[in-house]
């Protein structure tokens, strides 16, 4: 079967990463995932998708939210002083004048 498109493109972009990565198997399956990830992200970037309709984006947000909220609760069960370190990013960028 020879198919020919993006399929192909991405089949090639894969097979190149996988090549120049010099890690372990394991190591080298997950860097390589990630890269086809950020990769997508980008072509959607470069098209001026919305990026809440790039598939690529919406599985990295959802993983590193739920990431994000275990360790949140992880700290709330442990720490409840340890949460002061999970700040709202937009608080962490508000600077306070006297």
């Amino acid at each position: 079967m020879f198919t020919l498109g993006a399929g192909s493109a991405a089949r090639a972009f894969t097979e190149e990463l996988i090549s120049n990565i010099p890690l372990p198997i394991d190591a080298k399956m997950i860097a390589v995932a990630r890269g086809v990830q950020v990769a997508g992200i980008l072509l959607c970037v470069m098209d001026n998708r919305d990026l809440t309709k790039c598939e690529c984006f919406i599985d990295l947000a959802l993983v590193e939210t739920k990431e994000r909220v275990d360790q949140i609760l992880v700290a709330a069960m442990s720490d409840w002083a340890g949460l002061a370190r999970f700040r709202p990013e937009a608080i962490r960028t508000v600077s306070y004048r006297n």
